[in-house]
């Protein structure tokens, strides 16, 4: 790979003389490419060194349109299509074609051959065809209108102008792979100075702009390791690595991996986020357990400063806690976690798809499952002693009164996330220690269980779920 900056402005003279050229024309909108464009392309000569003669007699049925200095625009007046060509010491060194907009796949399907993508500069894609000595610049926009689309060539290495210091970044295997996060090594050649360094990654294989995050860095040194967050349990990520020198973003491979189980501790005790296909708004995650209120949870690697309830007041559960609590989880995990729906906890409290019909969760047998009036002694247990749901899920019934919030269905609906640690809950589901078995069931629940942004947790708590979506990872 070969920098790129010398051959990238004899190109960009040649299509901006083309530019020029085609303002200064008819006013008319611009013809369709048609299917001569082909043949245009075909026409256009890539002969490095020869002279402007050559040129001039090769260019047989077009119009010149206009000579400026070293530079030459030729006209086919049938197609609206030109052809422009940029000479060094009287030496072609570049040339470019500029048609009627077409859209980008048709743009990358007149490249011919084995083409290798380098990577970006100032939004046009660059190529390299290293068999024919060939660097190709697409430019889907030409112009300020975005009426023309451009083909610009010049050649990798020529004796016209100095071949520099190769530039090139590879993409390494992630070296580790935790919950929420993965350390991706990044290997950077041929730079002598700072330089933008980064890692782009999500799970749309193409990396598109508004479903991928990256992690950068300016930095001058060859070997450099990101840590990528918010990645979601048990998903296929991709991702490359990029270095951004003079404009020009130079592009590794595009790998990937299969992120980690979604992890959490109480007390030592570890367990899991679930996930749940299916659900209501689509895939989510959900913890396995509801949150202790009194206990530190450990997540990501990270050991929390405090409980969901703070140490002002031990008896009071305030919204203002709720929201710091899952604000630090978001900030630690790197993903927007938030409060289920009634419908999505219902859909969990069931098991889901793998769903039997159980009275409780889990279980016909109350006691099997939750800690109630009838086994309790009035208190919650810890978590997770009883049996499992469907799903693996504990304490769906009894123990904790689990929140739930309405606030946002519409924004789930198109996938937006990252506004429901600020809404309040609406509903309390599943019972709690001091409930009978009748209000331990799917549908049991209390209404507005946080009264002037307050709740007791002795009763009631939560439990997080994050979707199975790439807006659900946080921007930086």
């Amino acid at each position: 790979m070969k920098h790129i900056m010398k051959q990238w402005q004899l190109m960009l003279i040649a299509v901006l003389c083309v530019v020029t050229v085609t303002a200064s024309c008819s006013d008319d909108d611009p013809a369709q490419p048609g299917e001569n464009l082909e043949q245009t392309l075909e026409s256009v000569s890539t002969d490095w060194g020869c002279s402007e003669t050559d040129i001039t007699n090769h260019m047989h049925g077009y119009v010149l349109k206009s000579h400026s200095g070293n530079s030459y625009v030729f006209e086919n007046p049938e197609t609206q299509q030109y052809i422009s060509y940029t000479f060094t010491n009287g030496a072609l060194s570049a040339s470019a074609v500029i048609f009627p907009a077409v859209s980008a796949e048709q743009l990358r399907s007149m490249l011919k051959g084995s083409c290798s993508y380098i990577g970006e500069c100032e939004g046009a894609g660059v190529y390299a065809k290293k068999a024919d000595n060939l660097m190709i610049t697409l430019w889907q926009e030409a112009d300020e209108d975005g009426e023309y689309s451009a083909i610009g060539y010049t050649p990798i290495s020529s004796e016209l102008y100095e071949t520099v210091e190769p530039i090139g970044v590879e993409t390494g295997n992630p070296a580790n792979i935790f919950a929420f996060r993965a350390e991706i090594p990044v290997v950077v050649h041929g730079i002598d100075k700072e330089c933008e360094v980064g890692v782009v990654y999500g799970m749309n294989p193409d990396l598109p702009d508004g479903e991928s995050r990256v992690s950068k860095t300016t930095s001058s040194q060859s070997n450099l390791s990101f840590t990528i967050k918010g990645l979601i349990g048990e998903e296929t990520y991709y991702y490359r690595s990029y270095i951004l020198v003079d404009k020009v973003k130079y592009y590794g491979e595009v790998k990937q991996f299969i992120a980690a189980p979604m992890t959490y501790s109480f007390d030592g005790r570890e367990f899991r986020f679930v996930k749940v296909e299916g659900g209501p708004y689509g895939t989510f995650s959900i913890m396995q357990t509801e949150v202790d209120p009194c206990e530190i949870m450990t997540i990501g690697g990270t050991t929390m400063s405090e409980p969901l309830v703070g140490n002002s007041n031990p008896e009071q559960l305030t919204s203002y806690e709720l929201r710091k609590f899952i604000g630090t989880v978001d900030e630690i995990t790197g993903l927007y976690m938030r409060l289920p729906t009634s419908e999505e906890w219902q859909f969990a409290f069931v098991g889901g798809s793998m769903s039997r019909g159980y009275e409780y969760s889990g279980s016909d047998n109350i006691g099997d499952v939750a800690w109630y009036s009838g086994n309790s002694e009035g208190n919650a247990h810890p978590l997770g002693l009883k049996g499992s749901n469907e799903l693996g899920l504990y304490d769906m019934s009894g123990n904790y009164s689990e929140m739930t919030c309405e606030a946002g269905v519409e924004e789930l609906k198109i996938n937006k996330y990252g506004t429901f640690a600020q809404v309040k809950p609406d509903a309390a589901y599943g019972g709690n220690s001091e409930s009978g078995a009748s209000s331990c069931k799917k549908s049991s629940h209390t209404s507005q269980p946080m009264v002037r942004d307050i709740t007791s947790p002795k009763y009631n708590t939560i439990r997080l779920v994050v979707n199975h979506h790439p807006n659900a990872m946080m921007r930086e």
